[in-house]
């Protein structure tokens, strides 16, 4: 039996069918042992990465200056348990491609901590290597 869907341990649902236009998915990585360990939301934008800079202000009024800045662009929060991460995905940097999205991901730092210990099959899927809504994730 086979068919589109998400692979074992992962849910993408489109922004759509949770009633939030400006989202184009978020995906649910689940590990086997430990639950819910990573959130991976990709909105819909214009391919500007500019979009990022523009909501650093806000962010930063409610998390609080950023840990730390890269070129990308991605910034990072971080306190004992939570990891963010607001960033740009880009296919390629010298073309925009409908896939370029402003994207934020989550994950708990103790439970990425344990699996990482653990090294073990199990591991927490790789939410940013899943294409969304474009191909199927499982195939006969």
């Amino acid at each position: 039996m086979g068919g589109a869907g998400p692979g074992p341990g992962e849910l993408t649902v489109s922004g759509g069918a949770l009633g939030e236009p400006d989202i184009r998915s978020v995906s649910l990585g689940f590990h086997p042992k430990f639950g819910l360990t990573i959130i991976h939301v990709r909105f819909r934008d214009t391919n500007n990465p500019g979009e990022l800079e523009a909501l650093l202000p806000k962010w930063a009024g409610a998390y609080g200056k950023p840990k730390e800045q890269r070129p990308g662009p991605t910034i990072i929060w971080e306190d004992e348990k939570t990891h963010i991460e607001l960033t740009y995905h880009t296919v390629s940097p010298r073309h925009p491609t409908p896939s370029d999205h402003l994207a934020l991901v989550l994950w708990s730092i103790p439970l990425m901590d344990e699996i990482e210990a653990l090294d073990e099959e199990g591991h927490v899927p790789d939410v940013e290597k899943l294409v969304p809504l474009q191909e199927p994730h499982l195939q006969d």
